[in-house]
């Protein structure tokens, strides 16, 4: 078993304990939006929903028209094609047949990213090595020359950086530019991405880059979503054809998000989405800074649904043991993901994300117990 998947099924089961004892724990770090965000966005959507419980749908059947305008709609128009598929790790998994169907065996993966994609790059047998962003003055620097003179292939880049609702400066992106001048193909996983800051829009010489997006995965409703790979028109019919083999056909649900996307409604849900995690945001800052005792304690966040809080008086080594979660749990009644299971190194420090879209006054009492207790046992 994966021992990202193993490690939060342990955390799963304290928080099962302390239940049972009857606690009523809250996780913080949790995927998935709270009742309250769920309740308001709902009364904002409108899917215009049509059930086609039939036919089988395929990315290649989709009219042209639509796959222009949702690429138009992401990174503006281009000659570039776009794959639909059901959700990122669908995704994911096709890009990884791309990568070793075309020989491109080195590739470096920029951490933190989404745990699903070592994994599957290990599978496809790809040598596949992860490299940690430089974290230098609160800022993510891109570690170019390591990235050169370990002569990879490819590049996995995640933007904004897993878990923190961060983009990259522009400083970074020109470093990404000149890896595709180079000649590396570079994948850039932008499902979190808020199309302003996409990053497909920013670079040119692009033949070799592939643009990961998933629109509705922004604003959390993620049973109705779909991704889409934007790529070279040069591998259009490799997509197309192995798909079939690796993705099936699309879902109703999927097909539902696409229209959905091209419609204003969406950006008036993303509207909703960007001021409620704001809002939240400024009350979680504001118990940061009461708990911020010796001034060390800081946040990693632009905008979007998640935020990463830093807290360097806990030692890395002890925040990746069991008992560090475990207790934090049986004495907060609150449960977290520490920065290990997402990708942040030791040089980070450790950390734990914060969903912003959770129910806003427990968030922010439970986010408040759980820094106290830190304070209480780490300073």
């Amino acid at each position: 078993m994966l021992y990202h998947l193993d490690d939060i099924e342990k955390i799963r089961s304290y928080e099962k304990l302390q239940r049972n004892k009857g606690h009523n724990v809250f996780d913080i770090s949790h995927w998935d939006s709270g009742n309250e965000y769920k309740k308001s966005l709902s009364s904002i959507l409108d899917f215009n929903c049509t059930f086609e419980p039939f036919d089988y749908i395929y990315s290649y059947e989709i009219d042209k028209k639509v796959h222009s305008k949702v690429q138009k709609e992401l990174i503006g128009a281009s000659d570039d094609c776009t794959i639909f598929f059901q959700n990122s790790t669908i995704a994911i998994v096709n890009i990884c047949n791309f990568l070793q169907k075309n020989k491109i065996n080195n590739i470096c993966v920029l951490q933190p990213a989404y745990f699903t994609v070592s994994p599957c790059l290990r599978a496809f047998e790809i040598n596949t090595k992860n490299e940690s962003l430089l974290f230098q003055n609160e800022v993510y620097r891109i570690p170019i020359e390591k990235i050169i003179n370990s002569k990879y292939d490819a590049i996995w880049i995640t933007s904004p950086i897993f878990c923190t609702s961060t983009y990259y400066s522009q400083q970074e992106i020109d470093k990404l530019q000149l890896l595709l001048d180079k000649g590396y193909y570079v994948i850039c996983d932008e499902s979190l991405s808020i199309k302003e800051y996409n990053l497909r829009h920013q670079l040119t010489n692009n033949e070799r880059l592939l643009s990961l997006y998933s629109p509705h995965k922004v604003i959390g409703t993620n049973t109705i979503k779909f991704s889409c790979l934007i790529c070279n028109h040069e591998y259009e019919n490799f997509f197309d054809q192995w798909t079939d083999l690796f993705s099936g056909g699309l879902s109703n649900s999927s097909k539902i998000a696409i229209n959905h996307f091209l419609t204003p409604n969406y950006y008036k849900c993303l509207d909703f989405h960007t001021n409620y995690t704001n809002s939240v945001k400024k009350k979680a800052l504001e118990v940061i800074a009461i708990n911020n005792k010796d001034g060390d304690m800081f946040f990693s966040h632009s905008v979007g649904q998640y935020m990463t809080i830093f807290c360097p008086s806990v030692p890395y080594h002890q925040s990746t043991k069991q008992t560090f979660i475990r207790d934090i749990i049986f004495n907060t009644n609150v449960s977290i993901l520490p920065g290990y299971l997402e990708g942040f190194y030791e040089e980070m420090g450790f950390c734990f994300r914060v969903n912003l879209t959770s129910d806003e006054s427990r968030l922010i009492t439970s986010l408040n117990r759980v820094l106290k207790y830190i304070n209480a046992n780490y300073l």
